[in-house]
This record gives C-alpha cells, structure tokens and sequence, in this order.
C-alpha cells in the first residue's frame, strides 16, 4: 500500500468518526440519553480531539485536489496496521464512552464521565497524533509537491 492511499484511506476513517461520536451523542440526546447541556459539553469536548486533525486532512485533499498520479512511497504493513488499529480503537472506545453515558452505566455522575472524556484527549493527542501528524504533516514541514 502507499502513503497516499493509506492517508486517504485513514483520512476518511477519521472524518467519518467524528461525525459518528458526534452524531450518536446528538441521538442519544434525542433518545433522553442526556440532557441538553450534557449533550452540548459532550459535543464541546469531542469535537476539539478531532478538529485538529480533520483540518489537516481537509486541507491535505484540497492540496492534492489535482494529483491522479500516485507516486508516493510503499509503507510498511506494520505502519499500515497501527494507522488503522489505533484511530479504530479510540472510536470504538469514544462511541462507546458515549453510550454508557447514555445509558446510566459505569458513571455515577456527568463530571465523571466528562473528566474521562478530558483524559481520553490527552490520549488521543498522544497516541493517534503521531500517526495522523505523520501523514498529514501537521505541525512538522511542508508538503513537498
């Protein structure tokens, strides 16, 4: 696999995470799930983990709008498993987060499950930032044309 398909591959697995950590709080909050301000807090932390991201990938297709050719090196298979493994988990892991919320289980109050949520940025940043920061350049260099 190349680089670029790999980065669009996991570009796309990113952006359509946040729209469905986003959008299952929002039904969840229409299913009586959560309060209003529950829902907007919640929303209100979510959306900052991957905003940064979903910024540079947006940008990272606008730029590349024009390339037909892929002439981007081969990534390594463990490269390859470790970008789709680790955004993989943290979704499943936020959507579930959200759900058990919902749900009334696992937290005794909202304060507790927003200081997980807080808590699961710091990860997020740690961990799936490296990976996305190293395909789309964010924060490092310029793309090369």
């Amino acid at each position: 696999m190349t680089e670029m398909q790999l980065r669009n591959q996991i570009g796309m697995l990113l952006i359509a995470s946040n729209i469905l950590v986003v959008a299952s709080t929002i039904v969840l909050f229409l299913l009586n799930g959560f309060l209003y301000n529950e829902m907007t807090t919640t929303i209100a932390l979510v959306v900052p983990m991957f905003s940064v991201y979903t910024t540079a990938i947006i940008k990272s297709i606008i730029a590349n709008r024009t390339k037909t050719k892929d002439e981007t090196a081969t990534v390594s298979h463990q490269y390859v498993l470790l970008s789709w493994i680790l955004p993989s988990i943290f979704t499943i892991y936020l959507v579930a987060l959200v759900f058990l919320k919902a749900f009334n289980v696992g937290f005794a109050s909202f304060e507790q499950f927003k200081g997980l949520l807080v808590a699961s940025e710091t990860l997020f940043g740690a961990y799936v930032g490296l990976i996305v920061g190293s395909m789309f350049d964010i924060g490092k260099r310029k793309e090369q044309s």
